[in-house]
C-alpha cells in the first residue's frame, strides 16, 4: 500500500462518516502482505446501539475478560516455586498468550479512546523486537 492508497482510504472513510459516527472494530480484517498484522475494520453507523455495535461491545467485553484470565494464569506461574516451574515450551505458550492478550486489550483500549476522541494512534512496532 502505497501512502496516496492511505490517503484515498481515509478521503472514502471521512465520506462515508459524513453525518454519522465511524467506530473502530476490535478486530481487525486478515492479515496480508501489506498488513501483517491485519487491517483496522470500521463501522460507520448512525446508531450506536444497532447489532454491530452491540457485537463489538460484546467483543470488548470477551477480550478484556480473556486477558483477565490470561494475567490470572501468569500469576499463578510466577508463584511457582522455581524448582517446579514448566518447561521452556510451557513456558513460552503461556507468555505466547500473554502478548496475544495484551495486544488485543491495547486495541481495545484504542477503540476506546477514539469514540472518547482522545489521541490514541498505534505505536509503530520497532523491526527485530
Amino acid at each position: 500500500m502505497t501512502s496516496q492508497d492511505g490517503l484515498e482510504e481515509g478521503a472514502e472513510l471521512a465520506a462515508l462518516a459524513q453525518g454519522s459516527e465511524l467506530r473502530r472494530l476490535p478486530w481487525a480484517a486478515p492479515a496480508s502482505y501489506e498488513a501483517p498484522y491485519g487491517k483496522a475494520c470500521f463501522l460507520v453507523t448512525d446508531d450506536p446501539s444497532g447489532l454491530l455495535s452491540q457485537m463489538a461491545d460484546n467483543a470488548e467485553q470477551w477480550i478484556i475478560q480473556d486477558g483477565r484470565d490470561v494475567r490470572e494464569a501468569a500469576t499463578v506461574l510466577l508463584d511457582t516455586p522455581l524448582g517446579d516451574v514448566p518447561r521452556d515450551d510451557e513456558l513460552r505458550g503461556a507468555l505466547s498468550m500473554a502478548v496475544q492478550a495484551l495486544s488485543n486489550v491495547i486495541r481495545v483500549a484504542q477503540c476506546r479512546g477514539e469514540r472518547l476522541n482522545l489521541d490514541c494512534e498505534p505505536e509503530v512496532e520497532e523491526e527485530g523486537v
